[in-house]
């Protein structure tokens, strides 16, 4: 199959599977730009070439979180369900968010903050 080919196969298999509108034009917009970043189409991809590209949009391109997880989606649907070619979920996990632990203030900080309200 064509790049070409592969994407309209993609398109086809969301919007049968009723995907919303952005859901199917992000699910294309992904799966094109993993083909163009490596000049072939999908069905020579494997799963190491997934996973270096995730790698390569989160320290190269410095994407948060939700967007890699977007492109992960998009992939995993691409490899599953278009290519019928299964990719194991726990091989490419979703990106979990950094929690980031809150300031704590003062007790000075507390008081003072209190003492600046008129009520």
């Amino acid at each position: 199959m064509t790049k070409e080919e592969i994407l309209k196969k993609l398109k086809f298999d969301t919007r049968i599977r009723g995907l919303s509108q952005n859901t199917q034009d992000e699910y294309y917009t992904k799966a094109k730009r993993f083909q163009d970043y490596y000049d072939k189409p999908a069905t020579e991809l494997d799963i190491d070439d997934i996973k270096n590209y995730l790698y390569y949009l989160l320290t190269e391109k410095k994407l948060a979180p939700g967007s890699i997880n977007t492109y992960n989606s998009g992939l995993r649907f691409l490899y599953n369900v278009t290519l019928n070619n299964p990719v194991n979920g726990n091989q490419i996990p979703c990106h979990h968010k950094q929690r980031r632990i809150p300031d704590i203030l003062t007790r000075d900080e507390v008081t003072n903050l209190f003492n600046a309200c008129d009520n």
